[in-house]
């Protein structure tokens, strides 16, 4: 496919020619007819078709959404990232994608996004933005999140609610009559959040959890949920009824380590986790866990970010309805 760039080389004229012929202002500037036929022939011949971000430039619309990750590691994030692709494609989105590995903000890259003039940003993860640059969230572009904003940035953000996600938890412990559960969390801000938010409705419904029933670690995910679950069982205490991970990730970690010393799940010791991420589904056993509408929330995120009646320098919050995927583990 050629560009206006190759057609003017192959014809001798100059872009901005090129330029008027193509967008039908030859006659404006009184081009003879048979360079206009010229022009038009080869672009007819070597299929030219007009760049659609030129276009919506001279418009003053590109549809162009510039993406953020915060983790290319974090698989769950990933998946959310898959389904934006896929609704923005059928929504005549166009996206542009950047990222973090391992969550460390790289305001490089950032940068390099901002040159290619995007209508508005797109965050994908939970942050309290305290190490961004704070002259990105000063522009007048439109910023969403996907994922909780644990900060005071300018930022729309659509996520689950958390508190509802810690009631349903509570509820299924009330259910099954269970009152000796411990918690397993790892070092990321958003499982600290939401294990905090967890005591917090816990306490509020007379449920004490005492800091020895609460594992941590500054480990991530599965390993987290290996290494908590290895200090549980040597500590020599009476076992649990019940493990609550605060992710998925950690969940599977827990499961791992509970089937290498012979501890059967869910007979011996339940476990739930949180998320739902693709693979709750397939481990052995099925994990129970907590279920975040994600459809709903990227849905929200993107007609957010078309909206001409959104403000772009405010703290605006979208929460959506949890719901709790029971399967094997419990």
């Amino acid at each position: 496919m050629i560009n206006q760039k190759d057609i003017a080389r192959m014809t001798g004229l100059s872009p901005s020619l090129i330029s008027r012929v193509l967008s039908g202002q030859a006659e404006k500037i009184g081009l003879a007819a048979e360079t206009v036929e010229k022009v038009l022939k080869i672009a007819r011949e070597n299929n030219y078709m007009p760049s659609q971000f030129a276009m919506g430039l001279k418009k003053g619309q590109t549809n162009l959404i510039g993406v953020i990750i915060n983790s290319f590691d974090d698989l769950f994030l990933m998946t959310i990232l898959n389904k934006v692709k896929n609704l923005a494609a059928k929504q005549g989105l166009s996206l542009l994608l950047t990222g973090f590995e391992s969550g460390e903000y790289n305001e490089k890259e950032v940068t390099l996004l901002q040159r290619y003039l995007p209508e508005s940003y797109l965050i994908i993860g939970s942050s309290d933005f305290s190490n961004w640059n704070a002259d990105f969230f000063k522009s007048n572009k439109r910023i969403v999140q996907i994922g909780q904003n644990y900060g005071k940035r300018k930022v729309i953000s659509c996520s689950t609610n958390e508190a509802e996600a810690a009631q349903l938890i509570l509820n299924k412990l009330s259910e099954m009559k269970l009152t000796n559960f411990v918690c397993s969390c790892d070092g990321t801000k958003s499982n600290q959040v939401r294990l905090n938010l967890f005591l917090k409705e816990a306490s509020a419904r007379g449920v004490k959890v005492s800091n020895k029933n609460v594992y941590q670690t500054e480990a991530i995910g599965a390993n987290a949920g290996i290494e908590n679950t290895k200090r549980l069982l040597e500590s020599n205490r009476p076992l649990p009824d019940l493990i609550f991970a605060l992710d998925d990730y950690v969940a599977m970690g827990v499961m791992r380590e509970l089937s290498c010393r012979n501890i059967s799940v869910p007979s011996q010791m339940k476990v739930i986790g949180f998320d739902d991420i693709p693979l709750s589904s397939i481990t052995f056993p099925t994990l129970t866990t907590v279920q975040q509408p994600i459809d709903q929330i990227i849905e929200k995120a993107l007609e957010l970010l078309l909206r001409e009646d959104i403000q772009s320098n405010e703290i605006k919050k979208y929460d959506f309805s949890p719901s709790l995927m029971e399967r094997e583990s419990s």
